[in-house]
């Protein structure tokens, strides 16, 4: 499963959670920027990683109509802290020690990708309703 599915999910979550309202033009910003990120690793944009809260920054000054894409993508960095209180960011060390150990430290966001990654074969393997 791509890791689009279980950013998409995570955004519903979050808008569940918050008791907002889904099938709206900010959820598909939201969701649109949750995914978005990823695009980075097929090596079609440069510098999205780590990035987002600065785009947010940008997007309130210029257009705040579309901050909700920069806030999706504030989610999918793990950064919100409602989603990811005890895993991928507090993970993040222990990732990068495996692949040091393995030789395999080939990117700088690699601690992140193997996380994320290795989240959605758990997924996978219990059968989300995500797939």
């Amino acid at each position: 499963m791509p890791a689009f599915a279980l950013h998409i999910d995570s955004a519903k979550k979050v808008f569940e959670h918050l008791k907002l309202r889904k099938k709206t033009f900010p959820f598909a910003l939201v969701t649109i920027g949750s995914v978005i990120t990823d695009i980075e690793e097929f090596h079609v944009l440069d510098n999205v990683h780590w990035r987002a809260e600065e785009f947010l920054q940008y997007l309130l000054k210029v257009d705040p109509k579309y901050a909700p894409l920069a806030v999706g993508m504030i989610l999918h960095e793990e950064l919100d802290e409602l989603l990811d209180k005890h895993f991928v960011n507090h993970k993040i060390d222990e990732a990068d020690k495996i692949l040091k150990k393995f030789g395999m430290q080939t990117h700088s966001n690699a601690p992140h990708y193997l996380v994320d990654h290795c989240v959605n074969c758990k997924v996978i393997q219990q059968k989300s309703p995500t797939i």
